[in-house]
């Protein structure tokens, strides 16, 4: 509508069997950016002559900067409502600006790693139609618990009618033996 307008807005008077600019072949440029110079003539037989010129803009959009969050990196092990928290936070630290009808990588599908250990990585693209496109990567990350190592005390023999405070007293020691570690 406003090309239209615009082109509209070309007219002359005075002369006499004028012949003037033929406007018609003229087109607008589109919503990426672009520029239409019209040069209007008008001439009459009697040689009268007159022109102007007039421009058409439509500004290129702005240059597409896609933004990442920075990596994030849980221990293992963690609270997984903590974990999701710290996720919903990154997932929403993608984001970007410029481009004309952009569309974005769909952040809906990722989800966060749980308390056990993982990784999500984000390689977020963002394009439009006027060919522009920028990307960035992140990771998020729960780091995986070391792994479970059980240690057991070596066998314990006592001989028969040994004292009962002594045989209580190494079966504590020998159940206070067992142990591990690792793992969550």
């Amino acid at each position: 509508a406003a090309f239209a307008t615009w082109i509209g807005g070309f007219s002359y008077t005075g002369g006499c069997d004028e012949t003037a600019t033929d406007l018609s072949g003229f087109t607008a440029p589109d919503s990426c950016g672009g520029t239409v110079t019209v040069n209007y003539q008008v001439d009459d037989p009697c040689g009268q002559s007159d022109n102007c010129s007039s421009t058409f803009t439509v500004t290129a959009p702005d240059d597409i900067v896609a933004t990442c969050p920075s990596p994030v990196t849980m221990p293992a092990c963690s609270d997984q409502s903590a974990i999701d928290a710290a996720f919903a936070t990154w997932i929403g630290g993608f984001s970007y600006t410029g481009g004309c009808d952009e569309t974005a990588t769909d952040l809906s599908g990722f989800t966060a790693p749980d308390s056990c250990g993982g990784t999500v990585t984000v390689n977020y693209q963002v394009d439009d139609p006027c060919g522009q496109t920028d990307n960035c990567s992140s990771t998020f990350t729960v780091t995986t618990p070391d792994e479970i190592v059980a240690t057991c005390p070596n066998p314990v023999t006592m001989p028969a009618c040994s004292d009962q405070s002594a045989i209580n007293a190494a079966f504590a020691t020998w159940i206070g033996d067992f142990s591990y570690s690792g793992g969550c």
